[in-house]
């Protein structure tokens, strides 16, 4: 593990719209991180409990005992629901690590929520961070798309919730884009996509649908538009998907003008 003192600073990446069960995605994750060099050795799930809930907290070599030993897991005679529909897999130097800011990296999947989160400490270098993260992305994406993403760098304070990472920027509200939130309120299949396609803000790294890569702007298509007005970067990323880099010198232009256009639901 890292040597160097924690920054308390993350690089996040985060997905809407990933589809998988979650031990599928689970072993993927693992295997994948261990051959890159940052093996992950806690996991956090939530048990239903019926009245209330409780996390349960494993080290990674624990959790894959309790798979092999029961078929059936996540299901329980006592308690049927599926109990990973919160899952984080991290890595930590001990089992007392319980809040971001004792996190070294991991990820973290919502399998009822399809939202995937990823984060590194910025001690690990953001280059390494950005250039791992990618790579991990398009092995998730190779035979899957996803609605949205992107990436930020955020300071976590140590009583923040895991999974409030992605709602702390721009005054956003995380059940804008909470598909189970908008079954809630009723609304249709086309309109729950219409809304988890949306642009939340534009970032310096944004992870496109085919939706937003076929949008016009001043009469061309959003890839030809970037290019054209040297905003970045549109390089395909996975089966439908897209990473847009935008030039950081040119972020707050372009974030006026998506604004400007009323794209952006995540700023009020």
């Amino acid at each position: 593990m890292h040597k160097n003192e924690l920054t308390e600073c993350d690089i996040v990446f985060v997905l809407y719209g990933y589809e998988s069960d979650t031990l599928t995605w689970f072993k993927s994750s693992i295997s994948f991180f261990e051959a890159n060099g940052y093996p992950l050795n806690f996991t956090d799930y939530l048990i239903d409990m019926g009245l209330r809930d409780k996390w349960q907290r494993k080290n990674v070599q624990r959790f894959f005992e309790i798979i092999n030993e029961n078929p059936k897991f996540p299901f329980d005679e006592k308690s049927p629901l599926n109990i990973l529909t919160d899952f984080d897999v991290f890595a930590a130097k001990n089992r007392k690590a319980m809040n971001d800011a004792q996190y070294h990296y991991g990820c973290s999947f919502n399998q009822t929520e399809k939202r995937l989160e990823l984060f590194f400490d910025t001690s690990y270098g953001v280059e390494s961070i950005v250039k791992f993260c990618i790579a991990y992305l398009q092995t998730l994406l190779t035979e899957k798309s996803v609605w949205l993403g992107y990436s930020f760098a955020t300071k976590q304070p140590s009583d923040f919730a895991f999974l409030q990472r992605d709602s702390t920027n721009y005054k956003e509200g995380g059940d804008r884009w909470n598909e189970e939130f908008a079954r809630r309120q009723y609304y249709s299949k086309k309109q729950i996509t219409q809304l988890m396609s949306q642009y939340r803000h534009i970032y310096i790294r944004n992870i496109l649908s085919k939706t937003h890569v076929e949008e016009v702007f001043d009469e061309v298509p959003l890839i030809e538009w970037v290019a054209n007005n040297n905003y970045g970067v549109i390089e395909k990323i996975g089966m439908e998907n897209w990473l847009w880099t935008v030039h950081e010198d040119k972020l707050h232009e372009v974030q006026m003008i998506f604004y400007e256009r009323g794209l952006l639901i995540g700023v009020e």
